[in-house]
């Protein structure tokens, strides 16, 4: 449990250092500096959203295909709440 805490407070420290460190990089830094850290978050953040897209096509990609008697044990199922529904519709 002390891990955990610890690592809490590093990634406490970290986070509390950039929100203070970050703007001043953005606003009052040279134009040079903004404009190199304004690359770097714009990348990253590309970066992150790609990886996740990657991620979900190669679950969706990879994932097993419903086999052929779940199907057609569906198209029963489907029709016979089809038949259900008609004579509930007739009563």
């Amino acid at each position: 449990m002390r891990k955990e805490k610890a690592f809490g407070l590093i990634l406490l420290i970290i986070s509390f250092l950039i929100i203070i460190i970050y703007p001043y990089l953005i606003f009052f830094a040279g134009e040079e500096i903004s404009i190199f850290v304004t690359k770097v978050t714009v990348t990253l953040i590309v970066t992150v959203g790609s990886l996740m897209t990657l991620w979900i096509g190669y679950t969706l990609i990879s994932a097993p295909t419903q086999p052929e008697e779940v199907r057609k044990l569906d198209e029963e199922i489907s029709k016979e709440v089809k038949k259900l529904e008609e004579e509930y519709k007739k009563e």
